[in-house]
């Protein structure tokens, strides 16, 4: 089965924004055991996450769309 773990944020620039939508994608990364095809879909921000279980990609929804 394939899948990928989604979140979607307005954007990422707050602190409390980052530390609401990353704890929530690592639980589900580890619960899943996914270390890719994980993002935070935002309006325009465009940067990778690095974090122990794998990394996050954050993408515009635009270009995720059209992925």
């Amino acid at each position: 089965m394939a899948y990928e773990l989604v979140q979607v944020s307005l954007n990422m620039e707050s602190k409390a924004t980052r530390q609401r939508e990353v704890p929530a994608l690592r639980e589900a990364m580890t619960r899943f055991k996914k270390d890719t095809a994980t993002i935070i879909v935002t309006l325009d921000e465009e940067t990778d996450i690095t974090i122990p279980e794998g990394v996050i990609r954050v993408a515009p929804a635009w270009k995720w769309l059209l992925g």
